[in-house]
């Protein structure tokens, strides 16, 4: 008994981490696009990979730098990253992937927060 248990308990996970792993690997490249603060529309580009079960991630627009933390759920597609510089400020983005290829939310940039809307970069050069 205790023997089908842990079969089935090891099959089961077997089964479910690529699905987890293909999920995360959603998020995993480079998104660019827009934030829209009042002072009018703002270029951002973000980039995300995976090192091994870990996502670490950078902006490299409007501020170059990495990421503090990155929280991501593979079964809501939601994504949350934080970074913090001493003198540039506050990022925040709280996001989810839609469609596969883009990633819908709000940036905060300090006391700041407005829409975002990026776009994956699905391109490969051959």
């Amino acid at each position: 008994m205790k023997m089908r248990f842990f079969f089935l308990l090891f099959l089961a996970v077997t089964l479910m981490t690529p699905r987890a792993l293909a999920q995360t690997d959603a998020l995993v490249g480079t998104w660019s696009g827009n934030w829209f603060p009042e002072s009018g529309r703002s270029a951002v580009t973000v980039r995300f990979v995976r090192d091994g079960d870990t996502v670490t991630g950078e902006m490299l627009n409007p501020a170059a730098l990495e990421f503090d933390s990155v929280s991501f759920d593979p079964a809501t597609l939601t994504l949350v990253a934080q970074a913090q510089h001493a003198d540039l400020g506050r990022f925040l983005i709280e996001a989810t992937i839609e469609d596969e290829t883009r990633l819908t939310g709000t940036l905060t940039h300090d006391d700041v927060t407005a829409d975002m809307n990026l776009t994956k970069w699905t391109f490969r050069p051959g």
